[in-house]
């Protein structure tokens, strides 16, 4: 059984690893099935997500969990989002509101090396391109959790 957005491909080889928690992520997409799908195979995987569909919705999170003293240790944050402020307007506001904090760029937009190259020039840490499967998922996932984890214990 295969289950496929435009974004995002989950099939029964989708890694499954129901642990304790591994951290907190933040996920910023405004289309609610990508977000159900890939929320899906974040928790299952151990993870807690947090789901918010514009820039605006993701700083109020974040100001929440920084104010309750559960930081986000990755956010995922897609690159065009309808209304307020973009995706690439949105790492500057949420690094505002915690320094440090690892933020991938999720995007269709990466059709070339410069494209990618430009993203993190902008300040984003890597870069998870559309379509991705769970297994790109996770390696991304796992790759930025370990980094959040050894800035926190420096």
């Amino acid at each position: 059984m295969n289950i496929t957005s435009p974004h995002f491909i989950l099939n029964e080889e989708s890694p499954i690893s129901p642990s304790g928690s591994k951290g907190r992520i933040l996920l910023v997409d405004d289309e609610p099935v990508l977000r159900a799908m890939v929320g899906t195979v974040l928790l299952s995987q151990g993870w807690e997500v947090l789901n918010a569909s514009s820039g605006e919705e993701a700083e109020q999170l974040l100001k929440y969990c920084v104010g309750r003293h559960t930081p986000v240790d990755v956010v995922i944050l897609d690159l065009i989002l309808p209304g307020g402020i973009s995706g690439m307007e949105a790492v500057q506001v949420l690094r505002q509101i915690q320094p440090g904090i690892r933020i991938v760029a999720s995007s269709s937009f990466f059709a070339s090396d410069d494209s990618k190259s430009s993203c993190l020039n902008l300040g984003f840490d890597d870069i998870l391109p559309k379509p991705y499967s769970a297994t790109d998922l996770t390696a991304v996932m796992e790759r930025n959790a370990r980094r959040s984890s050894s800035r926190r214990a420096a």
